[in-house]
Formats: C-alpha cells, sequence, structure tokens
C-alpha cells in the first residue's frame, strides 16, 4: 500500500518539474566549449563591440533574449537594476568570455574584467621580488653594485618579460567565426 502511494506521489510530482527546452551550445568544431540554457546567466559581445550580461530568457532557432541585471557594488550593500527584456539576434553575437573571466558594469557599460592570468601575476611579482631582496641583501652587506648582480637583474627582467607576453598573448574571449560558432539544440523535437 504505501509503495503505491509512494509511487503514485512520485508520478505526481513529476506533472509540475521543469526542464528545459532549448540549448545554445558554442562549439569549436564538433566539440562543445560552453553550453547556456533559459534561465542561466550569459554574457556576450555584439558585432559592434558592446558587452550585454543578464538572465537568459527565452531562447529561439535564430535569436535569444535577455534580461539585463546590472548589479553596483557599495560598502553598505548592493543596488540592482534590471532592464527590460532584449532581443539578440545569434548573427549580431561576436564573442563569449573565456571561463573564469568576468564582465563587469563600469563607467556606464559592460566591460570584460581584464585582470590578467595568475601565472603572469607570478612572475612579474617574483621578478619584483627577487631583485629587492637582492638589492637588499646586497645593501645590507654594504657590496651591492649592479656590476656584481648583472646575472640576477638578467634573471629577473627575463621573468618579468615572460610575465608581461603572457598577459599580452592570453586571449580573453572565444570569437564567433572560424574556429566557434553557435548551435542551438532543441529539446522538445520541434522544428
Amino acid at each position: 500500500m504505501n509503495r503505491w502511494l509512494l509511487l503514485i506521489f512520485l508520478m505526481g510530482l513529476s506533472l509540475f518539474a521543469k526542464s528545459q527546452h532549448h540549448l545554445l551550445l558554442l562549439k569549436k568544431g564538433p566539440r562543445t566549449v560552453a553550453t547556456y540554457w533559459e534561465g542561466a546567466p550569459i554574457a556576450f559581445q555584439l558585432n559592434n563591440g558592446l558587452w550585454q550580461k543578464g538572465e537568459l530568457v527565452a531562447l529561439r532557432n535564430d535569436s535569444i533574449f535577455v534580461r539585463v541585471r546590472i548589479v553596483r557594488y557599495y560598502m553598505i550593500g548592493n543596488d540592482t537594476l534590471t532592464l527590460p527584456l532584449q532581443g539578440f539576434a545569434l548573427n549580431t553575437i561576436s564573442a563569449f568570455p573565456k571561463k573564469g573571466i568576468a564582465v563587469d558594469f563600469r563607467g556606464g557599460e559592460f566591460r570584460i574584467s581584464k585582470s590578467g592570468s595568475l601565472p603572469a601575476k607570478l612572475l612579474k611579482i617574483g621578478a619584483i621580488g627577487y631583485t629587492a631582496l637582492g638589492a637588499v641583501n646586497g645593501l645590507r652587506e654594504g657590496t651591492y653594485s649592479i656590476a656584481d648582480h648583472k646575472a640576477e637583474l638578467i634573471i629577473a627582467g627575463a621573468a618579468f618579460a615572460a610575465g608581461v607576453a603572457i598577459d599580452k598573448l592570453q586571449r580573453y574571449t572565444w570569437t564567433i567565426g572560424r574556429k566557434y560558432h553557435l548551435e542551438v539544440f532543441r529539446l522538445d523535437g520541434l522544428k
């Protein structure tokens, strides 16, 4: 008796379950790089260079509808501004931020946060620290001269240059085009 009640209860519960009807897939060739669904946060760059960020409300075969939310952080709390629903054609989207890259609202518009990568920061900080440590030790002993510490300065300069090069060569976005493309995957079976 209890098993039948449990079965009926679980079947009734499944009537109220929600499921995704469409998925927006960002693909590199046949491999899926990122997946977006209705109700999920999304950030992307338009062909005119402007960034958009918000909640993906609806997804169609050729367009997406986003509810933009602007969150401003203050010392005493946060302020959230929700804008009306906006529609964007898929062919007007030019790029998506890579995983771990933030898109923030600054200066009246959404911008990608190019704070750099951790290895690049560690190389630059390490180079400065290595140079400072060598200088402090040499000054403490009273024998510091640049001519005597050329090798240390060359190593520190090379490490700092490697950190700058990593920052300059790092790509923050997946650009739609030859390598990456968008695909709408419909789960309801309709065309």
